[in-house]
This record gives C-alpha cells, sequence and structure tokens, in this order.
C-alpha cells in the first residue's frame, strides 16, 4: 500500500528542492534584448516558414511561456525557433534564463 503524502510532507519536499536549486545556482529569469543575443553556430535545427509562423502566433496570443536558455556570452542554447518568431512579429525583448552550467 502507497503512503499518503500531507501538506506538511509536500512543503518540506518543496522546500528542500528550492534549496538544492539555490545551491546548484537556479537560473535567472531575464528579459534581454534581442540584439544582445547571438545564435549557437552549431545549432542543428531548422525551422520552417510555417513553423515559424505558428510559433509567432502563438507568441501573441500567450507571450513567451519558456524562456530562451542562453550562456554567459549570451549564445543561444535552446530557443533559436522562438527568438527567429520573436524578431519576425516585432518583438523587441525576449525572456531568457542563463544556464550557470554551460561554461
Amino acid at each position: 500500500m502507497r503512503k499518503k503524502t500531507g501538506a506538511r510532507d509536500r512543503r518540506i519536499a518543496s522546500r528542500n528542492s528550492q534549496n538544492k536549486l539555490e545551491s546548484l545556482g537556479a537560473r535567472k529569469v531575464i528579459l534581454r534584448p534581442i540584439d544582445e543575443l547571438r545564435p549557437s553556430p552549431g545549432n542543428p535545427r531548422q525551422h520552417s516558414t510555417a513553423q515559424l509562423a505558428s510559433l509567432g502566433r502563438n507568441m501573441r496570443r500567450f507571450g513567451i511561456t519558456q524562456p530562451l536558455l542562453i550562456d554567459e556570452s549570451g549564445t543561444i542554447l535552446a530557443g533559436h525557433g522562438r527568438l527567429e518568431a520573436a524578431k519576425q512579429i516585432g518583438f523587441q525583448e525576449v525572456v531568457t534564463q542563463t544556464d550557470p552550467f554551460s561554461a
């Protein structure tokens, strides 16, 4: 039989997870100008015009719901398609997270 988890146990687990993230150098979410970001030269993905248009429509409707992952120098690690779609619809800034372990 499975043990039931109470509210107190969930709070402790949540607090422990937060402490672990903080000790690992949790990623900070920052709004950055598009001009400060550089695509990774090793990015293998290519997005079709239809994919970028779809991303752009969703960004207009919902905003950027998943930040672009970048390294300390502003090179994009994940989110190249989101950046291109943001440029196409006229965004000047995008939400980013810096990966502290990318060095």
